[in-house]
């Protein structure tokens, strides 16, 4: 109970169980900061938790260093968790860690908590991830790694951090909770190196925004939206190079915008969505040598109005494929497309008893990168 401010700064902690942990529960109000702390520690390097009615007007964890004392020590960067119901604003900003086995920076909102939090300028190497120690350690480890459950409600602010070498993905965002309207932003971030996703989310109920994001070499897809609700942009010339999978992809996603990006030597699709409703705005990207289709919409249910316009795809394997099947219903528009490629330029399926009130595909412009290429241009087929 009672009101603190609480100012943890400066400080030098080496070769001890935990370093920095502070628990507020009660009643308790105020506000925290955390900063410019160096650790070589295993174990935790910064733990807070808020539960019961605690209210924090500011959290501060800011330009701390955190990093194990060696490769073989077990460490989990900063841990932040939120039960009950507890408020909080938290800053998670400027921090260095290195050489984790599990989340380099992880936050768990859970009950009826709410909370604004951001998360920016951190820069994370080297989270190398193991469940061999007793600190419930897990062999995949993500960089940056949000999740809500229960009723929680948050705002996220993932902005300007550098992510590289992550034995799991380098920002995961996952929403088990029943709380909608919920606010992301993830921009300006630089991810390389994952064994899992360049970005993760998964569950979202609200509006999320992506965009300025460089993602390399991830083993899995770089973008990844899976069961969001609301509304999706991709935007804003996100870079993407070097999946294994898809550079985008979308699996039971609504309101769907991806403009502005550039996807180039996937060693999937540049852009595959699937089951993706409402209003899809594939746009202005540029999709370059990747090895399947440079773009691919796959429904079998409910209603979209596909729209995909004014996109530059060169040298990939396919082009433009749309494929409707079962029930699936809805508009598509295909147009101002810039295309040279071998493959199929468009191609368009529907099948079982799927219906297309409008399907235009107008004003492309489709050619085979020289007279040796195989190429065929607009192929539709119904069944």
């Amino acid at each position: 109970s009672g009101n603190a401010d609480i100012k943890v700064t400066g400080n030098n902690i080496t070769d001890n169980l935990n370093s920095i942990g502070i628990k507020l529960g009660g009643t308790t109000t105020g506000t925290a900061e955390i900063g410019q702390n160096t650790i070589s520690n295993p174990g935790i390097g910064v733990d807070f938790s808020l539960s019961e009615s605690a209210n924090l007007s500011k959290l501060d964890i800011t330009n701390n260093s955190i990093t194990a004392p060696n490769s073989n020590n077990p460490l989990e960067g900063i841990k932040l968790r939120a039960f009950d119901e507890a408020n909080a604003t938290v800053n998670v900003t400027g921090n260095n860690i290195r050489n984790t086995t599990n989340d380099a920076i992880g936050v768990g909102l859970n009950q009826n908590t709410k909370t604004q939090v951001n998360i920016a300028n951190n820069k994370i190497e080297n989270v190398k991830g193991s469940d061999s120690y007793s600190l419930n350690g897990a062999a995949e480890a993500d960089g940056i790694d949000v999740q809500l459950f229960d009723s929680a409600s948050s705002g996220v602010s993932i902005i300007g951090n550098t992510v590289n070498n992550t034995t799991g993905s380098g920002i995961n965002i996952s929403d088990n909770s029943d709380a909608t309207n919920q606010k992301l932003d993830i921009a300006g971030n630089t991810v390389s190196n994952t064994e899992y996703e360049g970005i993760r989310i998964d569950g979202v109920d609200g509006n999320i925004t992506v965009n300025k994001n460089t993602i390399n070499n991830t083993k899995y897809e770089g973008i990844s939206l899976e069961n969001t609700t609301g509304k999706a942009e991709i935007s804003g010339s996100n870079n993407i190079s070097g999946a294994t999978g898809a550079g985008i992809s979308g699996t039971n996603v609504n309101n769907v915008t991806i403009t502005g990006s550039s996807i180039q030597g996937t060693q999937g699709e540049g852009i595959l969505l699937s089951e993706a409703t409402g209003n899809v705005d594939i746009s202005n990207n540029t999709l370059t040598k990747n090895t399947e289709s440079a773009l691919l919409v796959n429904n079998t249910s409910g209603n979209a109005n596909i729209k995909v316009t004014g996109n530059n795809i060169t040298d990939n394997f396919n082009s433009i494929g749309i494929n409707l099947g079962e029930t699936a219903t809805g508009t598509a528009e295909i147009a101002k497309n810039t295309i040279s490629n071998f493959g199929i330029g468009v191609d368009a399926t529907l099948s079982g008893s799927a219906n297309l009130s409008k399907l235009d595909i107008t004003d492309n412009n489709i050619t085979a990168p020289n007279s040796n290429n195989p190429l065929e241009g607009i192929k539709l087929r119904a069944f």
